[in-house]
């Protein structure tokens, strides 16, 4: 199992390194984020330079179906294991950004940045066949079970300011 799971990361990690490598201009920059394939997440962006200080990025991410990260640290419910820790979500978000990039020396897209930015995020839930065990609340020696599923999504958007620094291989 773990002999499988490292060979799947290297394979992505070298399909990553591999793409960063191969797709890239001078005014186009196309990027798959290598941290986030780790953690189970996609992220990929393209950036496109259209001013020599200037450029507009446009990111994407994808969470396939995985546990919620530290669902273990929610406590009982009544008693009964917290439905969080079965619980499965899937998202995607959407992230545009527009970077100004600093350098007198260097023109974009190389060099330190600084980048206004907005976010959307979509996030679903899911657990099925939660067992919820219960007493009878007129026969109080008489215990219950129940079979609950639970749907659910959030969306959120968000913005703020980055900055960082960016080199280009090759």
């Amino acid at each position: 199992m773990i002999v499988q799971t490292m060979k799947l990361i290297l394979t992505k990690i070298t399909i990553a390194f591999l793409t960063l490598l191969s797709v890239q201009g001078q005014q186009n920059v196309i990027k798959l984020n290598l941290s986030s394939i780790v953690f189970e997440n996609a992220y990929l962006s393209y950036e496109r330079v259209f001013a020599k200080k200037l450029s507009f990025q446009l990111g994407l991410n994808y969470i396939h179906d995985r546990r919620i990260p530290f669902a273990d640290n929610f406590g009982p419910l009544n008693g009964n294991e917290s439905p969080m820790i079965g619980m499965k979500m899937n998202g995607w978000g959407i992230t545009p950004e527009l970077r100004l990039y600093t350098s007198i020396d260097r023109g974009a897209p190389k060099g330190f940045y600084i980048s206004p930015y907005l976010r959307y995020n979509h996030y679903s839930f899911q657990r099925n066949n939660y067992e919820y065990k219960y007493k009878d609340i007129y026969d109080e020696d008489n215990q219950k079970t129940s079979s609950i599923n639970f749907n659910g999504g959030a969306s959120f958007v968000g913005g703020g300011i980055m900055i960082g620094h960016q080199w280009i291989l090759g």
